[in-house]
């Protein structure tokens, strides 16, 4: 997926697209990503545009879009991507941790400790 800096032109950015922002600290680098929610058309270098964000906390909200990735996804890619998101936070759900965003990250081991005593 071709991935541009964006300048002073208007961009237009589809539903699903991967959008940007740029870190505060270190010039040039890419603080978060998330996947837009929503097309917007002539969206600027630092508009927020709402996206889902794919890594916890589990939520959507908006981002100061600086990078935009995207590519032409037809209406089964696009149903696809919407059981995704909706399996994600299905079992956000079911595990309880949507309320306490801290919970998210919290990595349950995969195996179980026995000893022989």
């Amino acid at each position: 997926m071709p991935a541009h800096r964006l300048d002073a032109r208007p961009w237009a950015v589809s539903r699903f697209d991967l959008i940007g922002q740029d870190s505060q600290k270190q010039h040039n680098m890419i603080q978060h990503v998330g996947l837009s929610v929503e097309s917007v058309d002539g969206g600027l270098a630092g508009d927020p545009i709402p996206c889902r964000h794919m890594s916890p906390p589990l939520e959507e909200t908006s981002i100061c879009l600086h990078v935009w990735g995207g590519m032409a996804i037809d209406a089964d890619e696009s149903a696809l991507m919407e059981i995704f998101l909706t399996t994600v936070e299905s079992e956000y759900e079911r595990a309880k941790v949507l309320e306490d965003s801290r919970r998210q990250y919290i990595a349950l081991p995969h195996v179980r400790e026995v000893s022989d005593e």
